[in-house]
């Protein structure tokens, strides 16, 4: 996902980007592709000093890449396959950067989140990705409870960033979709005048 995004989202101009553009958007994907592999080299076993950093650069990363889909969405001319793709990624995105606060605030401050009975095997970082999904889609179903304020913020942050999202895409979406119909018909009025 994080090699796609370099490959979609960097595109455009070298101004469209926060913090200096396509070539520190690339750093950064770089070096958070690497990165997400250290814990898993680490045996899981990683300590809290070195953590803390990487997640801090990871969540850059997907906040960076979320924002950029959204720049991308927002000056689409036409709506085609390949922007409701992107939508949809956008949408995906979204989530996946939510769940990486949620684990940056879950680590940041041990019991943030009360993750009730969580099946053998599954790990805090499936739970509190499974937890921004359920909280983005409103849907809630309150396996996984905010325990401190900065969870409950956070939490509340998730829900409207969801309901904005699709209400802002269904804007853009609509509207150009509307002006292209809108464009095409007044050719075809054109072009029947004309005859």
């Amino acid at each position: 996902m994080i090699l796609q995004s370099l490959r979609v989202v960097s595109q455009g101009s070298q101004g469209e980007l926060l913090l200096g553009g396509r070539s520190l958007y690339r750093w950064l994907g770089g070096f958070t592709l690497i990165i997400i592999w250290v814990p898993f080299l680490m045996g899981h076993r990683i300590s809290l000093n070195l953590l803390i950093p990487l997640l801090f650069g990871i969540n850059l990363f997907y906040s960076l890449t979320t924002f950029r889909i959204l720049q991308l969405l927002a000056t689409i001319s036409s709506v085609n396959w390949r922007t409701l793709t992107l939508a949809a990624a956008g949408y995906v995105q979204l989530g996946l950067t939510c769940g990486k606060l949620a684990i940056l605030l879950e680590v940041l401050q041990p019991g943030s989140f009360d993750m009730g009975s969580m099946p053998g095997g599954e790990e805090v970082l499936q739970r509190l990705n499974y937890f921004s999904f359920v909280t983005l889609g409103s849907i809630g179903f309150g396996d996984v409870i905010p325990k401190t304020t900065a969870a409950e913020l956070l939490a509340n942050l998730i829900s409207i960033s969801g309901v904005l999202y699709i209400s802002l895409l269904m804007g853009i979406v609509l509207s150009r979709y509307i002006a292209s119909e809108t464009e095409a018909l007044v050719e075809e009025l054109d072009c029947e005048s004309k005859r």
